[in-house]
């Protein structure tokens, strides 16, 4: 018997703040629909949890503290 794992992806907006290796990032809007330009952790592999808010539209920003 095989059981589809369902990944929960978390609601994506503007301002959000999500940890990603225990640093802090802001999700922002993107500025071009499918490309990861200006995203923080662009050429890093991305694991599902932080590409489900991509698919949402939004990319990271590093929050300096």
């Amino acid at each position: 018997m095989h059981m589809n794992k369902e990944i929960k992806v978390d609601k994506a907006y503007s301002g959000k703040i999500i940890y990603h290796g225990n640093k802090p990032y802001q999700l922002v809007p993107e500025l071009h629909k499918g490309m990861c330009e200006g995203c923080s952790l662009y050429d890093r592999s991305c694991p599902s949890r932080i590409t489900g808010y991509c698919t949402q539209g939004y990319i990271l920003k590093k929050v300096i503290l």
